[in-house]
């Protein structure tokens, strides 16, 4: 997975997470989506750190699309 793809299923996971009723039943499962875009948040914000420090910046316009 690339960098944007990380974010963007950062992004995914949060949204199952906050559209689950957690009523007690359901809250393991938003915890598990919860630990999922944490550990995804942080593989993008890695490689979004790696990219910075590489003369052509090739993904440039992928991470642009991905922020929008």
């Amino acid at each position: 997975m690339t960098g944007p793809e990380h974010y963007a299923k950062a992004e995914e996971h949060l949204a199952s997470a906050a559209a689950i009723e957690t009523d007690g039943y359901e809250d393991s499962k938003s915890a598990w989506h919860q630990r999922q875009a944490q550990v995804h948040a942080t593989l993008a914000s890695t490689a979004a750190v790696a990219e910075a420090f590489t003369p052509f910046d090739r993904n440039r316009n992928v991470w642009l699309e991905a922020l929008r």
